[in-house]
């Protein structure tokens, strides 16, 4: 009789069940080689009838809008469990840092979509509570409000979130919607006073000066400008972003802004910052480009408002930092190695308590069993093996 540590009881019992169900050898008859000929023939026949066809999308389709917020909210649904919630990144009051985005579930089609079930795939640093929502019906609009987390101690790699919607149409055809949206910088990272201190650093150039950082970061430099008044004096040119996983970003520009400094004390903090920088400041010019096309009558192909000409290029003048990439695959391998180590000592723990078992039921069959001879202490010195090996894994 075992209980655990919620209070659960559980019987369990060393032996075997004899089979109840003798299984029967299935009676053999000739085939009918004429008979499945014609079936071969006619499965071909509709194969080519469904490659020369073309498909067209359905009319009739559910679309998902997601809107995600460029601030945190302190209201939202918690539930995790002990473990996970302590995981969970919080603020300086202990509130859980918490986005809420909605997904706007629209049917473009009559009659009622139901038991629609939404699958969501979030990096490792992204939590939810369930990654799996159900919709019992949708009949024109719906909403849902989902609340995202992030992790103290996993280092986010991405903010892009996908997932796939299934439904059953009014018609009773089984359809999937895919959806993707990328989480807001806010729930990753928070601005903070400019650091200097770093181990690792990547150097960009830009053939047109950059635009400054207060305005390409502006959703979440504005929120910790008003916190933080002395953040407007250095916001042009130096920001630093401190992940809710622990290491500090700092972006630099230089006195021209055509050279761009990204450095922290972890080489794999920098990619998330770097790849949010690229595409905010191509997204800057290409507005800019429109913009100015736009007020010319051009169409701004050719010309640039910013000072440069063509369109916005960086490059990288340094040599590629592969001794700190290296290291991580070397970490990376290592870390393999020990898997396999504690599986082949897993496998071999697994086996020694399956013979210990065999060799006590041997035992308790006979009418007059012999003495044990330790077997039960082994069989529980392998158990808490088995259990001290899988909690290594």
């Amino acid at each position: 009789v075992m209980m655990s540590e919620e209070g659960q009881i559980a019987i369990t019992y060393l032996g075997t069940e004899p089979i109840s169900q003798i299984a029967r050898v299935p009676e053999t008859r000739e085939l009918d080689y004429e008979s499945m000929d014609q079936e071969h023939k006619a499965l071909l026949k509709v194969i080519r009838d469904s490659a020369n066809s073309q498909l067209s999308e359905p009319m009739d389709k559910l679309q998902i809008i997601c809107q995600a917020p460029h601030t945190l909210t302190d209201k939202h649904d918690f539930r995790f469990d002990k473990e996970e919630a302590e995981d969970v990144a919080t603020n300086e009051q202990g509130i859980p840092i918490c986005v809420i985005v909605k997904l706007l579930l629209r049917y473009e089609g009559g009659g009622v979509v139901r038991n629609v079930t939404i699958n969501l795939n979030t990096p490792n640093a992204i939590k939810l509570a369930s990654k799996t929502i159900k919709v019992p019906q949708v009949e024109g609009d719906a909403t849902i409000e989902i609340p995202f987390f992030v992790s103290r101690s996993v280092l986010p790699s991405s903010s892009k979130i996908e997932g796939v919607a299934a439904y059953t149409s009014p018609g009773g055809a089984p359809r999937t919607t895919w959806l993707s949206f990328s989480m807001p910088l806010c729930l990753i990272c928070r601005v903070v006073a400019p650091v200097n201190v770093a181990n690792h650093r990547i150097t960009l150039e830009s053939n047109i000066p950059s635009a400054p950082l207060s305005v390409l970061f502006g959703e979440i430099f504005r929120s910790a400008a008003a916190l933080q008044p002395e953040l407007k004096d250095t916001g042009e040119k130096v920001l630093s972003l401190k992940f809710f996983a622990g290491p500090v970003v700092t972006i630099r520009l230089s006195k021209a802004k055509n050279k761009i400094r990204i450095q922290s004390v972890s080489f794999e903090s920098l990619w998330l910052v770097t790849n949010q920088y690229v595409r905010r400041l191509h997204s800057f010019h290409q507005k800019d480009r429109k913009s100015a096309g736009g007020k010319d009558g051009s169409s701004g192909a050719n010309d640039d408002s910013s000072g440069g000409t063509g369109p916005l290029i960086l490059t990288f003048p340094d040599v590629l930092p592969l001794k700190q990439y290296f290291g991580l695959i070397d970490n990376h391998f290592n870390l393999r190695l020990q898997i396999m180590t504690v599986e082949h000592a897993l496998d071999g723990a697994a086996h020694q308590f399956r013979s210990i078992q065999k060799r006590l039921l041997q035992r308790y069959r006979h009418k007059n069993p012999t003495a044990l001879m330790d077997l039960d202490l082994l069989l529980h010195e392998s158990f808490m093996r088995l259990n001290a090996l899988s909690n290594r894994m």
